[in-house]
């Protein structure tokens, strides 16, 4: 069995992209792969246990076992008892090695907590983890967040040779070749093997309607069959009628805020390519725009928020968003087969396909 285990240095970095799309490529080549998160800080309680979201989504994904924390062996935060962090510390790492050995698998995919540095104050940081499960190491990076650069070179003096490689995320379209050239460059320099950069593409920085309301504290008052619909911008609707149909006809797959005592403004928008209607302020939408929305399957958020305290609110919302779309997964997988460098992987972990 091989461990693989996928660390960042900060949340929504694309660990759980990564996982899925590693996942669905080593089947493909006729391996059996697992899935394990050895230490989650950001589980929530449902049905009275602890849920970590990623894992559920790699659970579905794989079609694992729904056996209670069989995925998700260290909770950091939900611990009840009273024992030492001596004790805790033990009883996690036994855990850790029990899902591990578990999973019978050719290859077992793990995924870090947030940030590296997380369960250090237990000794489980993922540099502990990563000597426990004996597994190699892929460190991924956002080259938009601060020190993306530094926090890959930090990792390699993290976990020494058991670093793969490093996969750099979100590097911007417009300026790909050049800014992929100057991180291979630099990382060489550093002895660090670049496994992937992986462009930016609209469609994983996509938010759903559902996300959209959940953010704004809104109420979807329609059509909730299409709210996992996916937004790809965001336009305010403050215009005079006149110039409105022309505004909105510039983006396509939309959410448009606008106010509730601006009914003509919404009705145009649904004229053009709108996902969805973020009605703001005290009233309700114009019954006609109402009608006309569930005519067209277009949800509308009403949220009783004036418009400035909704764009607050959203700010941001594009790098929080989920990953688990059937079209983002398809999607980053494609990106995988293109952009990451499969043949230096399966060298390094001694991988070698199934399929004749």
């Amino acid at each position: 069995m091989t461990a693989l285990y996928i660390v960042s240095w900060e949340g929504s970095a694309g660990k759980t992209a990564l996982c899925a799309g590693l996942s669905a490529r080593l089947r493909g080549e006729g391996l059996k792969v697992s899935y394990l998160k050895p230490i989650t800080t950001k589980a929530t309680v449902v049905n009275d246990r602890p849920t970590d979201a990623d894992a559920e989504l790699m659970r579905s994904l794989l079609g694992l076992p729904a056996t209670a924390n069989a995925l998700t062996p260290c909770v950091l935060g939900h611990d009840a008892s009273a024992a030492s962090v001596a004790g805790r510390a033990e009883s996690c790492r036994q855990s850790i090695s029990a899902a591990l050995a578990r999973a019978a698998a050719d290859v077992v995919i793990l995924e870090g907590p947030p940030n590296i540095a997380d369960g250090a104050e237990l000794d489980l940081s993922p540099a502990t983890v990563a000597q426990t499960c004996d597994a190699g190491v892929i460190v991924i990076a956002d080259y938009g967040s601060d020190s993306a650069l530094d926090k890959i070179v930090s990792a390699a003096g993290l976990f020494g040779p058991r670093l793969i490689g490093a996969v750099v995320n979100q590097v911007p379209a417009y300026d790909f070749s050049y800014s992929s050239d100057s991180v291979r460059a630099l990382l060489k320099g550093k002895n660090i093997n670049v496994l992937g950069l992986l462009p930016q593409d609209p469609l994983l920085l996509t938010v759903s309607i559902r996300e959209i309301a959940s953010q704004v504290g809104g109420l979807i008052l329609n059509a909730d069959e299409f709210a996992d619909e996916l937004v790809e911008n965001f336009m305010v609707g403050s215009m005079s009628l006149g110039p409105a149909l022309d505004y909105f006809r510039r983006k396509n797959d939309k959410a448009v805020i606008v106010s509730s005592d601006r009914p003509d403004i919404q009705l145009v928008s649904l004229e053009t390519s709108t996902r969805c209607l973020v009605v703001t302020g005290s009233g309700q939408p114009a019954p006609l725009a109402l009608a006309r929305a569930d005519e067209l399957g277009v949800p509308i958020i009403s949220v009783r928020q004036d418009t400035l305290s909704v764009l607050n609110a959203l700010e941001g919302v594009f790098r929080q968003t989920s990953f688990g779309y059937p079209r983002k997964i398809e999607r980053f997988g494609e990106l995988l087969s293109e952009y990451f460098d499969y043949a230096a992987l399966y060298k390094r972990l001694n991988l070698k396909s199934k399929i004749a």
